[in-house]
């Protein structure tokens, strides 16, 4: 038996190559029997650019994010 789950995105802006096109960002999950985290790569000219995050600190830095942009956007529509 088979099963498939995605395990890799890509994200990337319009007339972009989705691999390693500039501004291109790939989100994946991954494990080191410690349990699963998240993985954002990059690939600028410069060289490969990773951060690994376990899910319970992405959540947390999410959370943050959210509420920095929803106080942001109070004074950047004043």
């Amino acid at each position: 038996m088979y099963n498939a789950i995605p395990i890799k995105y890509s994200v990337f802006p319009d007339n972009s190559n989705p691999i390693f096109g500039e501004g291109t960002t790939h989100i994946s999950i991954d494990d080191d029997a410690a349990g699963g985290y998240i993985v954002l790569e990059q690939f600028p000219d410069e060289g490969e650019q990773k951060i690994r995050l376990d899910i319970a600190e992405l959540e947390k830095i999410i959370e943050i994010a959210k509420n920095m942009m929803a106080e942001y956007d109070k004074y950047e529509n004043d």
